[in-house]
């Protein structure tokens, strides 16, 4: 058994009796760091050969509000947080289109951003200036079509996004 470089373990008879840091300032106990920031990650490259192709993705929330027992997507990454989609979101866009015309949204439950609405009918305007594909999950593609009450040749065309 290993411990962090920055802690040694007591063991007896193989199991853990002790924790103990190795220098002084190193608290005795970890405990998880949460970055509260307003910024979320974005793509650092946009390649042909990577998983996701030619697509600059967007993070737009970390975890999810909803606290399913079943999912750990809920739990694992608490507290709920959101970017600011004029400050963050926005800005991430534009700079993944000086990229690729491909966008995808990253997050447990993007459709349970504060400011959803105004992030799609940005995506709109842009979609229809630049002609992007943007990368939608199921759940995001449904309230797409309802919210902005797309025409049903362009509902069609998110399915195949």
């Amino acid at each position: 058994m290993e411990a962090p470089l920055t802690h040694s373990l007591t063991l007896r008879a193989g199991d853990v009796v002790a924790v103990e840091p190795v220098e002084e300032g190193v608290p005795e106990r970890v405990t998880k760091q949460t970055y509260l920031g307003g910024t979320l990650a974005t793509s650092m490259v946009v390649s042909s050969q990577m998983a996701w192709e030619n697509i600059f993705m967007v993070e737009v929330v970390r975890s999810c509000p909803e606290m399913c027992r079943f999912c750990l997507a809920s739990y694992l990454t608490l507290p709920f947080r959101t970017a600011p989609v004029d400050g963050a979101l926005i800005p991430a866009i534009r700079k993944g289109l000086k990229y690729t015309d491909r966008i995808g949204l990253l997050g447990a439950s993007v459709t349970q951003h504060p400011e959803f609405d105004q992030l799609l009918e940005f995506m709109c305007t842009v979609r229809k200036l630049a002609r992007s594909s943007f990368s939608l999950p199921p759940r995001m593609k449904l309230a797409w079509a309802s919210r902005m009450k797309l025409r049903r040749e362009e509902s069609r065309s998110l399915a195949r996004i």
